[in-house]
């Protein structure tokens, strides 16, 4: 087996290995039910309501050259016919503690069958992983499966992050927003990643900013709100992504060079209020939960940061 840097060509083979995990492929209808239908019916816009980029080859191939010219990091693992049985997908961070320097694992997956091939996509990261000093991944605590082979390689629990959901409402706070469409992720580097941290900070940024999708009409057409904002002294970056399948719904991520703070919730909630949502999913840490209070319905689901130092 040979692990080698992912060429633009190889998009629709990932996708592949990504949509062999998809048990079922459904079509919402105008009722709320849904109905199966086979993958070649869908669009390409209900193809990537069941995963994102890698469920079709031509978003798949947006992605991929993103990550090529320098947003992350793409790896393949071939088979002695040259066939591609695995892939892993990682962003170099740059955090504040307890994160710090580090890869971060966003994706590792084999093609079902192949014996060995999560350990020789694992020994690569490890390897690349050597040049920064440690490696992370996010896993549900649910995932057993998942958690025991990170266990194995000797990752440990570094943070974690709960499902909340609050409604907006008109603060009494001061603060100042302006759209921000400035893509660069030098501006988050050593920041915080207060709010949506289910991927590592570079990932989410990667996901949500820069307009990777801008020609993909429907994807495009999803609002995201991408605002610079100051609350009572403290700088916040902030993008506000409208839920799927409920326009009143959004959730928010955020990054700062200072802890959350009750000011800044203040701020987020009257904004999104203004702004017509009614309510904000806002995955957060023990100190998220503390401020949002009685206010906040938590959700069962917890995910968690393992990491490791290489």
């Amino acid at each position: 087996m040979n692990v080698r840097r992912a060429r633009l060509e190889d998009a629709q083979s990932i996708g592949q290995l990504f949509r062999a995990h998809i048990e079922r492929w459904q079509r919402m209808l105008a009722d709320g039910s849904v109905e199966d239908v086979p993958y070649e019916k869908l669009t390409l816009y209900e193809q990537w309501q069941h995963g994102g980029a890698w469920m079709n080859t031509y978003t798949a191939t947006l992605w991929l050259s993103h990550l090529l010219r320098g947003a992350g990091i793409a790896r393949v693992l071939e088979d002695h016919e040259g066939q591609i049985i695995g892939y892993w997908e990682g962003f170099v961070n740059e955090e504040a503690a307890p994160f710090g320097k580090h890869i971060h694992i966003a994706h590792l997956l084999t093609l079902a069958g192949y014996a060995e091939t999560r350990d020789a996509l694992m020994h690569d990261i490890l390897r690349e992983g050597a040049a920064v000093g440690r490696v992370s991944v996010n896993s549900a605590a649910y995932d057993e499966d998942r958690n025991v082979f990170y266990h194995r390689y000797g990752f440990e629990t570094v943070s974690s992050v709960r499902r909340h959901t609050v409604p907006t409402q008109v603060g009494q706070g001061f603060y100042r927003t302006t759209e921000h469409p400035n893509p660069d992720a030098e501006q988050i580097r050593h920041m915080h990643m207060l709010l949506g941290r289910i991927g590592s900070s570079r990932q989410q940024w990667e996901t949500v900013w820069p307009g990777v999708w801008d020609a993909v009409m429907e994807i495009a057409a999803e609002p995201v709100h991408r605002l610079r904002c100051s609350a009572s002294g403290q700088e916040a970056l902030l993008a506000f992504r409208q839920d799927l399948f409920n326009s009143r719904t959004a959730e928010i991520l955020c990054w700062s060079n200072k802890p959350f703070t009750s000011t800044l919730l203040i701020a987020l909630r009257d904004w999104a209020h203004r702004a017509n949502y009614r309510s904000l999913i806002i995955w957060g840490d023990e100190a998220v939960t503390k401020l949002l209070g009685s206010d906040a319905d938590i959700a069962p689901q917890k995910i968690t940061t393992l990491a490791r130092e290489v």
